[in-house]
């Protein structure tokens, strides 16, 4: 009897099998947004876990960064208006 390879098969730590996300790999993308999305898009059809995770960093990230901006700008106007006289100096 000859063994199968695919049946030889290790499971390594980052399985798909195992739900949830790869905090490291979620961090990573919560740190650097667009290395999240580019790990989403390259595998989000062979590793979806590891897509899933790289994305859902990214995401909160752009969740994060959209709501400081929109309470600096209700709460600290002024703040903004110097910030664009500075840009046009």
């Amino acid at each position: 009897m000859s063994k199968s390879s695919s049946s030889e098969h290790k499971k390594s730590k980052y399985d798909e099998e195992e739900p949830g996300v790869i905090f490291p790999l979620a961090l990573m993308g919560f740190l650097v947004p667009v290395m999240g999305l580019y790990m989403y898009e390259k595998h989000k059809y062979k590793h979806p876990r590891r897509a899933k995770s790289g994305g859902i960093g990214a995401l909160i990230a752009l969740i994060i960064f959209m709501a400081a901006t929109t309470v600096m700008g209700i709460f600290f106007p002024e703040s903004i208006n110097n910030i664009m006289q500075f840009v046009r100096q």
